[in-house]
């Protein structure tokens, strides 16, 4: 492309000069769309639309397994609070399953 000038960056791209006067350059940016949790997670969780207020939280069970035994023992033993065993897969590496806590407080 012999009439465009592309510049250093840290962006994944920028053109300097786009314009006839010279005048505008074009930063090129990632624009990133991540899915609902509520989709991605919907082999494990299903909204409950009777009730009043739901916090659900999904982390890996070496995270839970780090918490003192006084709050993991809070969470196992209150009554609004379902504690599953899950398997979901690895973040840092999709082709590989790793266990993890599914976190389900529901207030009727």
């Amino acid at each position: 492309m012999p009439d465009i000038e592309f510049s250093e960056t840290k962006e994944l791209g920028r053109v300097n000069k786009v314009d006839p006067l010279g005048i505008t350059n074009l930063r090129i940016r990632g624009m990133w769309h991540i899915n609902n949790p509520l989709k991605v997670f919907s082999d494990y969780y299903t909204a409950n639309d009777a009730s009043k207020f739901t916090l659900t939280c999904i982390l890996r069970e070496d995270k839970f397994n780090s918490f003192p035994s006084v709050n993991k023992n809070a969470i196992a033993n209150h009554s609004n609070i379902s504690l599953s065993d899950i398997k979901i897969k690895n973040p840092d590496n999709p082709a590989k399953l790793i266990n993890a806590k599914l976190i389900i407080l529901e207030l009727a």
